[in-house]
C-alpha cells in the first residue's frame, strides 16, 4: 500500500528535477517563501540529460557542453547562485568551426570575405546567397528550415548549412523541422530587418557593444567542472525540498486538489498538492495528463524525439597528427560519415581535459539514424575510431572512452510545433493548477529552459490559490 506523506497538501508539486524543474521551483519559493514546495526526480540524480563525469582527469559531459551568452538567463541565474566565479568562456580557439565535406574538413568561416572564398558553397551558390538582402520578406507562416533557407538563400546551403546547424542542435530533419519554433532569432532577422543578413549585422554589433561594456560576449561558457556545476548548486539550494529517486507513476484529481503517485526503492508514495507542474519529457506528460485533459494529452504525445548516443572517445595527445585546435566539425547527411559530429572538448574548455589527451566528443544518431542509440558501446567506440582515422591520423586505438545513450534525446521542433503547444496549453487551462514545463515546448537549450521555468515559476506564484483537496479524486489513469 502506498504510504501518505503529508496531511495538508503541497502548495507546489514539481515532477521532474532537470534543470527546468530546478529552476522553476527556485522561482517560486523565492516569490513564495511560505509556500510548501517539493520537487520530485526519478534518477538517482537531478538535471536530466546535464551530467558531468571526470574520466581519467578529463571532464566528458553526457549531455549539454555549455550555454552561449549571447542572452544572459543562464550567466544570470548562476551570477544570483553565487557560482560566478566557476564560470568559464570558450577558449578563442574554439571559434573555428569545421564542416566534413567531401571527404575532408572545410573551415566555417564567420568573415564574409572568408566565406565567399572558402568551398563551402559553388560559384553558383554564392551569387545566389548575394541577393539574400533583396528578397521580399515570407507571409509569417510556420516553416521548416529547407524552406526558409531555399526562400532567402537558395537550394544549395540547404544540404550543408542548414542541415549542418540541424543536426549540430537538433540531431533533426532539416525537412521538418519548424523554422520559427527551432531557430526563431533567424525568424526575427526576417521579421524585423527584413533580411538575414542585415538582421546578422544587427546582433554581431549588439554582441560587440555587449561586449565592449563587460558583459558576455556571446561565447559559449560553461563551470570549472562542467555543466553540473548548475545542477549541484540548484539542487544545494532547494535542500530536502529536492526529492530524486521517485518516479511519477500516476496523477490524480481536479480544481481540488491532486494527488501524486511515485515509486523508488520499492516504496510507493502519495503526495497531496494544490498545483503541480509536469516538467518531463513530453511521453511522460502526455500520459500523466491523459484522464485531466484528453486532447492535451494527444498533443503533447505527438512531440517527436531524437535519441542521441554520445561518445566521449580518448586518444593520448602523442597519437593524433593533426591540427585539433577548434571547437570541431559537423558531418551534413550524405557525406559519408555516420557520426553527426565531433567536438575537440580540450580546444574548447582547456581546463576540462588533461592537456596530455585530446578527448573527442562524438554524437550518433537522430532522426536520420535511430538504430545507432541501440549499438553497443564497443561498436560505438569502433565505429567512431574508424571514421576519425581519416581525420585526425591517430597511430593506434582509443586509450579511453565513456558511451551514453539518451533513447529521448532532444525534442523535435517539427513544423506545425508551436501551434500544437498552444492548443495543448489552452486545453489545460480547464485544469486549474496544471502547468507543463521543460525543454519539449520553447526552446531545447539551457538559456531556453532556464528562462522558460523562471517565467513559468512567476506565474505560478501569482496564480490565484487552489483549495485544498476536500474529496476523493477522479482518477487520471
Amino acid at each position: 500500500m502506498p504510504s501518505e506523506t503529508a496531511d495538508s497538501p503541497l502548495d507546489l508539486l514539481v515532477a521532474g528535477g532537470g534543470v527546468s524543474g530546478l529552476n522553476l521551483a527556485r522561482t517560486v519559493r523565492r516569490l513564495r517563501p511560505d509556500w510548501r514546495i517539493r520537487v520530485l526526480e526519478k534518477a538517482a540524480h537531478p538535471g536530466g540529460t546535464i551530467r558531468s563525469e571526470r574520466v581519467d582527469g578529463s571532464l566528458c559531459e553526457h549531455g549539454p557542453n555549455g550555454f552561449l551568452t549571447n542572452v544572459t538567463h543562464t550567466w544570470d541565474l548562476a551570477v544570483d547562485l553565487g557560482i560566478e566565479d566557476r564560470l568559464r568562456l570558450a577558449d578563442p580557439s574554439s571559434e573555428r568551426r569545421f564542416l566534413y565535406i567531401g571527404g575532408k574538413l572545410v573551415q566555417l568561416h564567420k568573415n564574409p570575405v572568408k566565406f565567399m572564398a572558402s568551398p563551402v558553397l559553388s560559384a553558383a551558390g554564392k551569387a545566389r546567397l548575394m541577393t539574400e538582402p533583396f528578397r521580399g520578406r515570407g507571409s509569417g507562416e510556420d516553416e521548416s528550415v529547407a524552406s526558409f533557407i531555399t526562400r532567402r538563400l537558395g537550394p544549395e546551403p540547404v544540404k550543408h548549412l542548414g542541415d549542418a546547424m540541424v543536426t549540430g542542435i537538433f540531431a533533426g530533419d532539416v525537412n521538418r523541422l519548424s523554422l520559427p519554433a527551432a531557430f526563431p532569432i533567424m525568424a526575427d532577422f526576417e521579421r524585423e530587418h527584413g533580411s538575414m543578413f542585415k538582421g546578422m549585422q544587427a546582433h554581431l554589433k549588439a554582441r560587440r557593444n555587449r561586449a565592449a561594456e563587460g558583459g558576455p560576449d556571446g561565447r559559449l561558457a560553461s563551470f570549472d567542472e562542467g555543466m553540473q556545476v548548475l545542477i549541484d548548486t540548484l539542487a544545494d539550494d532547494l535542500g530536502d525540498v529536492l526529492r530524486p529517486g521517485r518516479a511519477v507513476v500516476a496523477a490524480e484529481g481536479g480544481a481540488d486538489g491532486y494527488r501524486i503517485t511515485t515509486e523508488g526503492d520499492g516504496v510507493s508514495e502519495v503526495h497531496y498538492a494544490r498545483r503541480v507542474a509536469f516538467c518531463l519529457p513530453a511521453p511522460g506528460a502526455a500520459k500523466l495528463l491523459r484522464g485531466f485533459s484528453p486532447e492535451a494529452s494527444r498533443e503533447v504525445a505527438d512531440i517527436e524525439y531524437a535519441g542521441i548516443t554520445v561518445a566521449c572517445v580518448f586518444y593520448d595527445r602523442s597519437q593524433i597528427g593533426a591540427d585539433t585546435n577548434a571547437f570541431g566539425f559537423l558531418a551534413p547527411r550524405g557525406e559519408g560519415l555516420r557520426m553527426l559530429g565531433c567536438i575537440w572538448s580540450g580546444a574548447v574548455f582547456p581546463g576540462h581535459v588533461n592537456p596530455d589527451k585530446v578527448l573527442c566528443r562524438v554524437m550518433y544518431g537522430g532522426v536520420r539514424d535511430p538504430e545507432a542509440v541501440e549499438l553497443d558501446e564497443a561498436e560505438i567506440v569502433d565505429l567512431a575510431h574508424r571514421e576519425l582515422t581519416p581525420i585526425l591520423r591517430p597511430t593506434g586505438v582509443p586509450t579511453g572512452r565513456r558511451v551514453v545513450r539518451w533513447r529521448r534525446g532532444i525534442p523535435q521542433y517539427n513544423v506545425g510545433h508551436m501551434a500544437r503547444v498552444a492548443r495543448a496549453e489552452k486545453a489545460l487551462e480547464s485544469c486549474p493548477g496544471l502547468y507543463l514545463g521543460g525543454n519539449s515546448y520553447h526552446g531545447v537549450g539551457v538559456n531556453d529552459c532556464v528562462r522558460e521555468s523562471t517565467l513559468l515559476g512567476k506565474r505560478i506564484a501569482e496564480d490565484a490559490p487552489i483549495a485544498a483537496k476536500t474529496e476523493a479524486p477522479v482518477t487520471a489513469s
